[in-house]
């Protein structure tokens, strides 16, 4: 589970959580591991590293060995916008670290809400943040669920039916306000 450091990178993580924020599955996790050697101790600097790998590797198709070692170097110079790799070879790979982190990032808060059960649990076993509170002060948040497990594309196409939906009444109310009644 995620410690309270969430955003840092000395957290630790399920191997659940550390695929989704790697943006891999769990057996190319596994896999990677083995074939590279890693030592995984599921923190997000090492999912930070791996999701990288995973990127090149699928972008560029080139071995596992040559996007570990593409990732490393452009990680090292993270503090650059754009980072060129490779120039020993006869190809060059200029990788966006900024937007790649943003990305990372991203998915280290999905994965930092994410279980294998689909709720946050603390290391003692009992739910975790204002959704699992909220729930045990009797709300409904069944709503919330299905919101949040919806695609961000799925939630702007509601939101825009809503507004037309507005738009509508305030018509048809000639006044442009809402009625109550």
């Amino acid at each position: 589970m995620l410690s309270r450091t969430h955003f840092g990178y000395d957290c630790d993580m399920t191997p659940s959580q550390f695929a989704v924020a790697c943006g891999a599955s769990q057996q190319w996790v596994r896999s990677a591991a083995r074939a590279l050697g890693w030592s995984l101790a599921y923190t997000a600097h090492e999912a930070r590293h791996a999701g990288l790998v995973r990127q090149l590797q699928g972008d560029l198709q080139v071995p596992l060995e040559v996007a570990d070692r593409l990732a490393s170097e452009a990680l090292h110079n993270a503090a650059e916008h754009q980072v060129t790799v490779g120039e020993e070879s006869t190809a060059r790979v200029t990788v966006d670290v900024r937007r790649y982190l943003s990305d990372f990032t991203v998915r280290l808060a999905r994965a930092s809400a994410e279980t294998d059960s689909g709720a946050r649990v603390r290391r003692n076993g009992e739910p975790a943040g204002a959704v699992a509170r909220a729930s045990s002060y009797g709300w409904d948040i069944g709503l919330l669920r299905a919101s949040l497990a919806s695609t961000p594309a799925e939630r702007v196409r509601r939101l825009d039916q809503n507004m037309e939906f507005v738009r509508a009444l305030r018509t048809r109310n000639g006044a442009g306000q809402i009625s109550t009644d």
